[in-house]
């Protein structure tokens, strides 16, 4: 009998080779193999969600990288802001010369205007006024004769020459004593 149990011995031990051991408690392994697939599921989504997250990144970053490709602001216009550069400073330097020469239109005026009118003394004098009103009057109606073609001195009276003749005296007068005396002054100094 020995022999007999030797061999089912023998038999119990290459049947123990071919089976799998079984857990003790199959709730056990359900809920390790549950537990397990939740975690591979996990990993996977997570896998995908940086895939899809680098992939969105990278369509992002492609488009905003040829969107600034085209921008107008990082491309080379410094060839155009020269231009602009020289055209503002020619255009300023027109302006600045056109306000020079309305300047000294302005400054010649006042000028002139200064050398021509009657010392201070002169304009209180109302005789003064009276007397440069007359030789206004007399120069205009000089002037109305020559333009007609006539001789004035043969239409005019000796108190009217007289009045002629002071009017030069004052004109020389005036422009001898000018405070801003131009390059044609009688008897002054040539500058």
């Amino acid at each position: 009998m020995k022999k007999k149990a030797g061999l089912n011995k023998d038999l119990c031990l290459d049947r123990a080779d071919d089976t799998v051991d079984m857990p003790a408690s199959t709730k056990k392994h359900e809920a390790y193999m549950l537990a397990r697939r939740q975690a591979m599921e996990d990993q996977r989504s997570k896998t995908e969600d940086k895939a899809r997250a680098d992939y969105d990144r990278l369509v992002k970053q492609t488009r905003l990288t040829q969107r600034v490709k085209c921008s107008p602001a990082l491309q080379n216009n410094s060839q155009v802001l020269k231009q602009k550069r020289h055209d503002s400073l020619a255009k300023a330097k027109h302006n600045m010369r056109e306000l020079e020469k309305g300047y000294e239109n302005i400054k010649a005026g006042i000028e002139f205007n200064v050398a021509n009118r009657p010392l201070l003394v002169e304009q209180v004098s109302n005789a003064f006024i009276h007397n440069l009103n007359s030789i206004k009057e007399l120069q205009r109606y000089v002037t109305i004769l020559r333009e007609a073609g006539m001789n004035p001195d043969n239409h005019l009276t000796d108190e009217q020459r007289e009045l002629l003749v002071s009017a030069e005296y004052y004109d020389r007068l005036n422009a001898a004593t000018a405070y801003f005396p131009s390059q044609k002054t009688v008897g002054g100094p040539q500058m």
